[in-house]
């Protein structure tokens, strides 16, 4: 392979990524009906009707009402803006509302391979990617039109340029404001997010100590940019932390009922076969392999205890959180699935390698791990995608409903 080829290699690579993903994001992207949240979303929290100026500075009072955010509201009006030169009541074409968030959750996946080209060997990224691409739960939320596509799309390259800022030694300013940039974005796409950066600064902090302490100059400077980078962009989501904490909002008013491993398990089980009790308890085995094995490793073992150190904090404080609303879902950890994804694969090559030591048979780890990756994904693109696309409504059977009412009730009822 010649130079130049070998430098377009990764461009190539990550368009064929993105190319897979959007496949698996698009069939039927207009067949099921808006639901609940994301009639609110469009009619309200990104109304056409306004500019993305007044769009955002509506979020003041929609953080309270709606606990959401401004970035997926802005992104999603100046899409209505600008597509709505060519389609007709745009704000109820449902294919139109629901494009962006699939290329989203697309250009999500590149960032992920990206992330996982530097974390991890370039097989176990794949499996990661592969996940992240045709996996349920990035595919469903890819294909709403609400904040969670932004979520995965700003978690993604937060964490790359957040490992590169950290690790690379040749790193340019540029990789300082991309890093400061993706996470005020992401900072601003979902409360949780600021619970991610918090873990990303504070890692950053500890680096920064360490190295310092040690005489490391380089690395401490690294470390402490990083780190300040982080606290600067998580301070885009202060004023509405603080709106959403001191005024009365419905959204902090209650606890919810579930224990703190059952929010977790949420998170694990569905990121990866489902909640039933043998796929759980298969995923929690491959996350838990997957971080110890991270943790341990012996080749540059302090990227991935970052890693682990990250998805650690970050789940358990959103767990904690979670107890104190009126909510719990898998989609408020969307902010971890990048790492949670890498994690997974991780676990999978190393439980491969653990049963092919123990049959005594090593040279079939890689064979088992072949088979896994494909048989994980078979699963998801051949029972749950296929479910996915033929659903008429996700969730709640509000346009069955309108059409009921419309059709029976007289006026005004």
């Amino acid at each position: 392979m010649n130079r130049e080829s070998a430098k377009n290699q990764p461009f190539w690579a990550a368009l064929l990524v993105f190319a897979l993903a959007l496949l698996a994001r698009l069939p039927f992207l207009d067949r099921a009906a808006l639901w609940g949240d994301e009639i609110l979303f469009v009619q309200y929290m990104a109304d056409v009707s306004r500019s993305p100026w007044q769009t955002f500075l509506g979020y003041w009072q929609h953080c309270i009402d709606f606990g959401q955010l401004p970035l997926g509201g802005v992104v999603l009006n100046v899409w209505m803006h600008a597509v709505g030169r060519f389609v007709p009541d745009v704000a109820h074409h449902v294919l139109a509302l629901r494009i962006p968030g699939a290329l989203a959750g697309a250009f999500a996946v590149v960032g992920i391979y990206g992330l996982g080209r530097r974390l991890m060997r370039p097989e176990i990224n794949r499996a990661a990617t592969a996940m992240a691409a045709v996996f349920f739960f990035p595919v469903y939320y890819s294909r709403e039109v609400y904040c969670y596509p932004y979520v995965l799309l700003c978690a993604a390259f937060a964490c790359l340029f957040f490992h590169k800022s950290l690790f690379d030694g040749n790193r340019s300013r540029a990789t300082a404001a991309a890093l400061f940039l993706w996470s005020a974005a992401l900072g601003l796409a979902h409360f949780g997010c600021s619970v991610a950066l918090a873990a990303m600064g504070g890692a950053a902090g500890i680096l920064w100590i360490g190295h310092a302490r040690a005489g490391r100059a380089a690395p401490a400077r690294r470390a402490a940019e990083t780190a300040v980078a982080c606290a600067l962009a998580g301070l885009a989501a202060a004023p509405y932390w603080a709106r959403i904490l001191l005024g009365d909002s419905p959204h902090v008013a209650m606890e919810s009922p579930y224990t703190l491993f059952r929010i977790l398990n949420d998170m694990v089980a569905k990121l990866f076969l489902g909640d039933r009790w043998v796929p759980a308890a298969l995923a929690w085995g491959l996350f838990g392999t997957g971080l110890v094995a991270l943790a341990r490793r012996r080749d540059d073992p302090i990227p991935g205890r970052v890693a682990v150190g990250v998805v650690v904090a970050t789940a358990l404080a959103l767990a904690f959180l979670a107890q104190k609303s009126q909510y719990t879902s898998v989609r408020y950890f969307a902010m971890l699935a990048p790492l949670v994804y890498l994690v997974f694969a991780q676990g999978l090559w190393s439980a491969a390698h653990a049963a092919a030591r123990a049959c005594r048979r090593e040279r079939a780890a890689r064979g088992l791990f072949r088979a896994g990756v494909p048989a994980a994904v078979a699963i998801h693109a051949g029972l749950f995608l296929p479910r996915l696309y033929r659903l008429p409504e996700p969730g709640a059977p509000y346009a069955t409903t309108a059409r009921w009412r419309h059709d029976h009730l007289p006026p005004g009822a």
